[in-house]
């Protein structure tokens, strides 16, 4: 991936580049012969893809091949999937790290283990509650969203 936007990169900056120049007149060459393979190895695809589906049986070794690819793929999927939500537990978790050291009053972020906040004062690990209807309240409100009584710390 990283490479297809260097080459990206590169393509759109040799349109400005000296058309003349020796390395710019190489690597428009090879990027063109590049394209040409891609372009030729997705023929292929697209041909033995639909020699596979018109003639099943016939190619009996890569129809192996391709069935275990595919079970490679899915695990490989499975395994990108389980991933992803091990990736946005554990952000759950260190955002709930960070509420409980976030100053109800003023929504400063306090050090690991202070009872009060650094900023202003307020206890930390209390939820922040309206004086007025005792509504729970996020940490900076100003105002209450329920009745609009006004949160002073």
């Amino acid at each position: 991936m990283g490479n297809d936007m260097f080459g990206g990169l590169m393509k759109g900056l040799s349109s400005v580049l000296p058309q003349d120049d020796p390395n710019i007149k190489k690597f428009t060459a090879q990027s063109k012969i590049n394209d040409l393979k891609e372009e030729e190895t997705g023929i292929y695809a697209e041909l033995g893809k639909k020699v596979m589906e018109e003639e099943p049986g016939k190619y009996p070794g890569f129809e192996e091949r391709l069935r275990a690819v595919r079970m490679e793929l899915s695990e490989a999927e499975s395994g990108a999937k389980k991933a992803d939500m091990e990736a946005k537990e554990a952000e759950k978790v260190k955002e709930a790290e960070t509420a409980k050291r976030t100053c109800p009053g003023c929504g400063t972020i306090n050090e690991e283990g202070v009872k009060f906040c650094s900023e202003c004062g307020t206890e930390i690990g209390q939820g922040l509650t309206c004086p007025g209807c005792g509504a729970a309240l996020s940490p900076g409100t100003k105002f209450c969203g329920s009745c609009g009584a006004k949160v002073g710390v």
